[in-house]
């Protein structure tokens, strides 16, 4: 049925290299240059599932944990003229559960799946637990010019002010946007060095697969956003403002580029980020749809799904 990636066939490299950027062992392994990556590649009936895993080794035996920085590390494409349905139901559950089974000799398997992998929790994949959270994304089939329309007062404001004040949106480099990434907590105190993301500038912005924008006036820089290709989706993953210089307005006009971008490439943007009842807020400001995604793990025995709960 599947193959782990030592032996694995693949049905496209082609739709592969196009559809799944996050569950490459490549991006995974930039992110986590000091660890092992485990990748898995399952087909069922015409469906493939990718996953991608990080391997930890603890008291108790070794892990595998879903990576940082990271919108997903599972999902299931269904090559299939009706991707939806019992059809993809039992396919997604027979690839699930097959992953559950080459992942048994880990103790503790994390994941955080695809937004359209909602049926986790109806495999049996053991002692599992499973929980959902929200997200928010603008979906390809919005026109522009509506969705501007559409904006929440403030983000439209913020947008009119920028436009008025001469914010230039352009591409930027990561040596001028290096003060701003090391100030900011989130991205520079979880691990994710310099050099580590400029390994991933250099390999992703070759074949159009990253962005990497800067909002400036009169040489003073507001606020970057880089953001990643993957399937048919544009993902905001960074974004840094200028704790010195702020400039709201600048920031809305850098995020509305990227919403463009994608939009006019016939793609969705997610704002992949915190549930954080402020960020949330600035993310539907924009008039995003909110969508629930799955992830939890499960473990190899309930003794260690009942010590790991004691511990947390």
């Amino acid at each position: 049925m599947g193959r782990s990636h030592k032996r694995r066939e693949m049905l496209s490299k082609n739709t592969r290299d196009k559809t799944q950027l996050f569950t490459k062992r490549e991006w995974v392994e930039l992110i986590h240059p000091d660890h092992p990556v485990v990748d898995f590649t399952l087909e069922h009936k015409g469906s493939e599932l990718q996953a991608v895993f990080v391997e930890n080794r603890t008291l108790f035996g070794n892990i595998l944990l879903a990576p940082r920085f990271t919108p997903f590390n599972i999902s299931v494409t269904h090559h299939m003229d009706r991707p939806e349905g019992y059809n993809a139901f039992e396919k997604e559950i027979r690839l699930l559960e097959e992953l559950h089974r080459q992942t048994r000799k880990y103790k503790y398997v994390q994941f955080k799946c695809h937004k359209d992998l909602v049926h986790v929790p109806a495999a049996h994949t053991g002692e599992a637990f499973c929980f959902y959270a929200c997200g928010a994304w603008i979906p390809a089939n919005r026109n522009t010019e509506k969705l501007r329309e559409s904006l929440f007062r403030n983000a439209r404001n913020h947008l009119n002010h920028a436009e008025e004040e001469g914010i230039s949106i352009r591409n930027g480099s990561l040596a001028e946007t290096e003060s701003l990434f090391r100030m900011d907590p989130y991205y520079y105190g979880s691990g994710l060095t310099i050099q580590t993301l400029e390994k991933i500038i250099d390999q992703f912005t070759q074949d159009d697969q990253m962005l990497f924008l800067c909002a400036e006036k009169n040489n003073i820089l507001y606020a970057v956003g880089i953001f990643f290709h993957s399937g048919d989706s544009w993902y905001m993953l960074m974004n840094l403002i200028n704790k010195e210089q702020k400039c709201r307005s600048a920031n809305t006009a850098l995020i509305w580029q990227g919403i463009q971008h994608a939009l006019k490439n016939d793609c969705h943007f997610y704002f992949d980020g915190s549930m954080q009842t402020d960020i949330m807020k600035r993310f539907k400001s924009f008039d995003a749809a909110s969508y629930s995604y799955c992830y939890g793990g499960w473990y190899a025995s309930r003794f260690l799904k009942k010590l790991h709960a004691a511990w947390l």
